[in-house]
């Protein structure tokens, strides 16, 4: 394979209040090069293939070509950017993410400076190999920074995972007693806020509404596999009253307990 090296276009420093003044948005384009930009303060928002990415200090984006993106403003950003190309280094290019947060900025900006400086204000052979060399060790450390950000959000998303499973092993544990969002969000110790929309987002349900289904679920088990009364089922599940049972089971199953334990028997008994 064809292993050329990265060309840098231009790089520097990009105020939008200097290009655009008072202007709220920039048009849509499609980016023909690699753009990298790293955003130092608060303000503005990235669209890229219609993803909005609020910015935030910190953050790095990462457009490649064939990219549609725009802008809203006002901005400030350091960039730089790279002409299409084929190899390694492009490889590495069109692995980055379209976005993420640097652990450590302050290290770039000396670095992206002193690369518009060799690339730009030096005509020098040294000075624009120095430029290259550059730009090989930011695509080196965009490269880490990425691996190492995936890494702590596949961490993140285990964790997530695990908080749920422990949430629903505690729904099953107390289906009698019941137990609120606040319970069920200090069992696995995050907030009730983040836990419900985690929950939500991870099951499809509420935790309401999944414990409801546990808890028919658990009735219809109940009622099909043991002999136990409807007013030691309802109390076993979590029901209120045998009434209240009735009402929501039928609401949930289109039957009565005792109709749907009776066609499960039939179920059974014909042959």
């Amino acid at each position: 394979m064809k292993n050329e090296a990265p060309e840098i276009l231009r790089a520097g420093l990009f105020d939008s209040r200097a290009k655009f003044g008072a202007q709220r948005e920039t048009p849509p384009h499609a980016i023909d090069w690699y753009e990298i930009e790293f955003f130092e303060e608060e303000g503005g928002a990235a669209h890229l293939n219609g993803e909005r990415y609020p910015i935030h200090p910190g953050m790095v984006l990462c457009c490649k070509p064939g990219d549609l993106r725009h802008s809203e403003l006002p901005l400030r950003c350091y960039f730089v950017h790279v002409a299409r190309g084929s190899g390694y280094y492009f490889d590495i290019l069109n692995s980055l993410p379209p976005t993420f947060t640097c652990q450590n900025t302050e290290s770039y900006i000396p670095l992206l400076r002193e690369l518009a400086q060799a690339r730009h204000f030096h005509s020098s052979i040294a000075s624009h190999l120095h430029a290259d060399s550059l730009l090989l060790e930011l695509i080196a450390r965009l490269h880490r920074e990425a691996r190492e950000a995936k890494r702590k959000e596949n961490l993140a998303s285990e964790k997530n995972y695990l908080a749920v499973k422990q949430a629903i092993a505690y729904i099953d544990e107390h289906l009698a007693t019941g137990c609120s969002l606040a319970e069920l969000a200090a069992a696995v110790n995050f907030s009730p806020v983040y836990f419900h929309s985690l929950f939500r987002r991870i099951t499809g349900k509420t935790p309401y509404a999944y414990l409801a289904d546990r808890r028919i679920t658990a009735a219809k088990e109940l009622l099909a596999l043991s002999d136990q009364t409807l007013g030691e089922i309802a109390e076993a599940c979590g029901f209120s009253s045998l009434s209240y049972f009735d009402l929501t089971f039928r609401r949930a199953c289109g039957c009565t307990p005792s109709a749907y334990r009776r066609d499960m028997q039939a179920k059974y008994e014909t042959p």
